[in-house]
């Protein structure tokens, strides 16, 4: 539905006017009241200006004007759109690290889990242990006892005396002139070399 069309007396640069806008009627008072300003201010600046002269050079300075905050909200939009794209950089990066964060919670959880297991482990294990341990003792307590009572044998019985007794090999040193006479060197020259 299209707004209602109004009409709006105004003053602007000592002329009244009549407005006609589809706008509230306050924002084009305000509108008509910046436009008196600017004419007034450059006919303060600039007295030897007639009023269309004047009217003229405050539309140049409110262009002026409209043509900086253009480009001003320009750049804005810019970093409007770059801190955008770093956001959804950072939430994204967020994401990923609570997946790492959560992956690293689960092995965490399953390495404990595998420390309890082999706790229990040594655990069972030193209970093993102590108990051969406690076993081993009763045998060496048994042994001990049993070789107290058969104390008058002798460590020779247990040798076993059905076997001949191997010859007993005597190594001795070789001599060189053995040596050299055993595989036909003449012995001379070589032994005069070593005497002075």
């Amino acid at each position: 539905m299209a707004d209602k069309i109004r009409k709006v007396s105004v003053r602007i640069g000592g002329m009244s006017y009549q407005l006609v806008s589809a706008a509230d009627e306050e924002y084009t008072r305000q509108i008509a009241a910046a436009a008196d300003e600017m004419i007034r201010r450059v006919m303060q600046n600039n007295p030897q200006l007639s009023q269309s002269m004047s009217a003229i050079l405050a539309l140049v300075n409110a262009l002026d004007d409209l043509t900086r905050l253009r480009h001003e909200n320009a750049g804005i939009d810019d970093q409007r759109q770059l801190h955008d794209r770093q956001l959804t950089e950072a939430r994204n990066e967020l994401s990923r690290l609570r997946e790492q964060n959560w992956e690293i919670k689960k092995e965490v959880l399953r390495l404990n889990g595998l420390c309890k297991d082999y706790e229990a482990l040594l655990v069972q294990q030193r209970e093993q242990s102590l108990s051969a341990d406690t076993d081993d003792a009763a045998c060496l307590d048994d042994v001990d006892a049993e070789s107290d009572t058969n104390s008058d044998i002798k460590p020779d019985a247990f040798m076993s005396t059905d076997t001949e007794a191997e010859p007993e090999i005597q190594l001795t040193q070789t001599n060189l002139e053995d040596y050299l006479r055993a595989n036909d060197w003449p012995v001379e020259s070589v032994c005069d070399d070593d005497q002075p």
